[in-house]
């Protein structure tokens, strides 16, 4: 943890119904609370010629350490779409530690999760110039593929994290934010 902080600060809390005494349950990335208090997103729409690209700042708000954190493979995925429905598959991108794997063990060779205390910006490119674009950020606990292999939902691997839309400003000014 970060901040002069220890994982119990945040993940050993006082229980609001029983006062003096603390929850056991550890919560954390399944406690939706906590999801959305953990990442804070800036969202602006821009607009040039016959495309548009959504750009978000993914700040690290109430968490002393990287988002996503936890086992090697939670991953988050950043989508954006026309939130008329369009029908075109949205735009993405994932943030995520990646590994290489040698008979040494494993060895982390990249890192793009939002860092503690810090932020993370993502360009999103979308097709056409729409006006007004839809958002998420999901936090998968466990790649699609395995969830699968395993016979587990993806209702339980994909939590929503924040989700949001963003329009574009008046043909002026050509940009639209929003939080």
């Amino acid at each position: 943890a970060s901040a002069g902080k220890v994982c119990q600060t945040c993940h050993f809390t006082a229980d609001a119904e029983d006062a003096g005494h603390h929850r056991h349950d550890v919560p954390g990335s399944r406690d939706a609370a906590m999801r959305e208090r953990a990442l804070h997103v800036d969202a602006t729409l821009r607009r040039r010629g016959s495309a548009a690209t959504l750009e978000l700042a993914l700040t690290a708000a109430d968490a002393g350490h990287a988002v996503p954190t936890g086992d090697m493979f939670r991953r988050l995925e950043v989508s954006a779409w026309d939130a008329r429905g369009d029908g075109a598959r949205p735009a993405r991108a994932w943030l995520r530690r990646r590994f290489r794997v040698d008979r040494r063990g494993w060895h982390e060779v990249e890192d793009t999760r939002v860092p503690p205390q810090g932020s993370r910006r993502v360009m999103l490119a979308l097709r056409g110039r729409p006006e007004r674009v839809a958002w998420a950020v999901h936090l998968w606990l466990l790649p699609r593929r395995e969830a699968e292999a395993a016979g587990i939902p993806e209702r339980e691997v994909r939590l929503l994290m924040a989700a949001g839309e963003v329009a574009a400003a008046a043909p002026a000014g050509g940009e639209g934010a929003s939080r």
